[in-house]
């Protein structure tokens, strides 16, 4: 499984985190998932990666959680 971790500055109530983005790998072990690794990912890496998800606008999901119709219907 591959895991993609963003922190920033919405991540502490002071506001004072710096943005990054790290990517998690964990390996699944039967009953439990065992950590493989964890880096820092840079700005190209996380672009690069993000643009291959094929992500919905926030607002539409949003809109669609609010309207009772689900994300996926």
């Amino acid at each position: 499984m591959r895991w993609l971790v963003h922190s920033g500055r919405f991540s502490t109530p002071d506001g004072t985190l710096t943005e990054t983005f790290h990517e998690v790998l964990l390996e699944f072990q039967g009953e439990y998932h065992r950590l493989q690794a964890v880096r820092l990912l840079d700005g190209l890496e996380v672009e690069e990666m993000i643009a291959g998800l094929n992500l919905r606008p926030v607002e539409e999901i949003v809109d669609r959680l609010t309207a009772g119709c689900g994300v996926l219907g």
